[in-house]
């Protein structure tokens, strides 16, 4: 899931508007908006991250968009998704969901020990 359908699900799921959190980020109230229907901008600030993130109770980097660098593998990409998900499901009160995902957690970190032990 990219990072404006996350957030526009957020916006949703907590009952806010776009105008409002435009406003929480001392933006126009069209911004966000803008940002999760047309795309325009192409990415939020740093800055706007920050705050979304303190806002929604998430980590830091949940609007980032994530990359495959030669540094990560995909593995820890799937963790940090995941790490994201538990968070956005514990600020909307899903108990259930974030027992899901705090096992598929255990998981991806368990193999992912196991794959950095491997041989070259």
């Amino acid at each position: 899931m990219g990072p404006r359908i996350f957030l526009d699900e957020l916006i949703q799921a907590r009952g806010e508007t776009y105008a409002g959190i435009s406003h929480l980020l001392g933006r126009n109230s069209a911004y966000i908006q803008q940002y999760v229907k047309r795309g325009t901008p192409a990415s939020l600030s740093a800055r706007d991250q920050d705050i979304l993130a303190r806002y929604f109770g998430m980590p830091a980097d949940f609007l980032r968009p994530t990359t495959a660098s030669s540094k990560t593998s995909v593995n820890d990409q799937a963790i940090a998704h995941v790490r994201a998900a538990i968070s956005a499901c514990e600020a909307l009160q899903l108990g259930y969901v974030v027992t899901a995902l705090e096992r598929a957690l255990k998981l991806l970190e368990s193999n992912e020990r196991i794959v950095t032990r491997r041989p070259s």
